[in-house]
């Protein structure tokens, strides 16, 4: 209806055609072809400007409402549209009522196209890096990892995006871009086979991002090496050990190694051994398992799974208790440990059990025997000579 409007608006200034003035030619164009392109190139602009306006101002109305933050974003990207690519696409619609030089109107189409290049390119990378923040979010949007491989894949993206619309311009500019394509293709092999290393660790990264074997704050354990996850980068990762050095990994390497991740551990499996002498009495033998068992109920972080006489040691009579901690810290662990020991202590203590330590017999007959002993076998000795 608009563009009908316009027409008609257009078509009342027909009569100027008479006016002998507007019959003068400057540069092969009469004056009145430049006033009707002019008066094209306001209606256009003004037609374009205040369409995308009444879009911006409707949607910051549903933004203002509550209405899906989708309606802000394309606020947003509406509002980033530059007044000078609105212009430069006027002027060439505009434009085309003339008649131009060959190299004038190239000229013209050119600088309308990289305008219009420009603003795709534009839109796009801020679309590309709404649905990358929006994928984020979806899972663990406050993660540090996951924000900077997020990061890394928008820049990523844009790179991607910003080339392809160089292409796009060169190949309509005349320019025979497959020679350059294939270049970048051999130029691009090359650069892999170099930096493989490189490109293997920052691939690594985005998987750890995705998989999520681990995250900041984690603690883990890498074959022997041990410490808790500073910072996650695209070559490397680094963990603080617990005596204080910093352990730096490649991130190829991580993706390779089998990784102890004690963060998601919900309970930690407990097995310790308690040794009685050989001289405790059979009655108070019978008793201990159950006195080990009462020491491992009484306390709130633990779950016994069992408490039995294992074994007959070297020096000593072994019990073996097996319980859980139901939390995943080790302080945790220790302190009920610690309790359990004390107690155990105190108990057998009062029983009167003693706990064995290790020792050595050496039985050694009596003198009067060691003596005859000596000369029984010296006899021997003088029969067989």
């Amino acid at each position: 209806m608009q563009i009908q409007q316009a027409g008609a608006a257009l078509a009342q200034y027909d009569f100027l055609k008479e006016l002998p003035w507007l019959k003068t030619e400057v540069l092969g164009n009469a004056v009145y072809a430049y006033f009707l392109t002019l008066v094209t190139f306001l209606v256009i602009f003004v037609l374009l400007q205040t369409g995308l306006r009444y879009v911006v101002r409707h949607l910051d109305r549903l933004a203002n409402a509550g209405e899906h933050e989708t309606f802000v974003f394309v606020r947003d990207l509406l509002a980033d549209v530059s007044s000078w690519v609105v212009v430069i696409v006027a002027a060439y619609v505009a434009s085309r009522r003339l008649g131009m030089p060959t190299v004038l109107d190239r000229g013209v189409r050119l600088v309308a196209l990289a305008a219009v290049i420009w603003q795709a390119v534009r839109l796009s990378s801020d679309l590309s890096t709404y649905l990358i923040t929006r994928t984020r979010l979806l899972g663990h949007g406050s993660d540090p990892v996951l924000r900077s491989t997020s990061h890394n894949i928008a820049i990523l993206a844009k790179a991607g995006l910003w080339t392809a619309g160089v292409l796009f311009f060169l190949g309509n500019a005349g320019f025979d871009v497959s020679t350059f394509i294939a270049g970048l293709g051999i130029g691009g092999v090359a650069i892999a086979l170099a930096a493989q290393a490189i490109l293997g660790d920052t691939f690594s990264s985005f998987a750890i991002a995705l998989d999520r074997p681990f995250e900041v704050g984690d603690f883990i354990i890498v074959d022997d090496l041990l410490g808790v996850v500073e910072h996650i980068g695209l070559k490397t990762t680094r963990l603080r050990s617990l005596s204080g050095e910093l352990l730096v990994f490649a991130n190829s390497d991580l993706t390779k190694s089998r990784i102890k991740n004690y963060k998601h551990m919900r309970e930690r499996r407990i097995v310790f051994q308690i040794r009685t002498v050989y001289d405790t009495p059979l009655e108070k033998v019978r008793l201990i398992p159950e006195m080990l068992a009462d020491a491992v109920r009484s306390q709130k972080a633990a779950r016994l799974d069992r408490s039995h006489f294992a074994s007959y040691g070297e020096f000593a009579l072994v019990f073996e208790v097996v319980y859980y901690v139901t939390a995943a810290d080790y302080n945790v662990y220790m302190d009920t440990q610690q309790a359990i020991n004390l107690l155990i202590y105190e108990r057998f203590a009062a029983a009167g059990i003693a706990l064995a330590y290790p020792t050595r017999t050496m039985v050694l007959p009596r003198s009067g025997a060691l003596a005859a002993a000596s000369a029984s076998s010296l006899a021997a000795a003088s029969t067989r000579a």
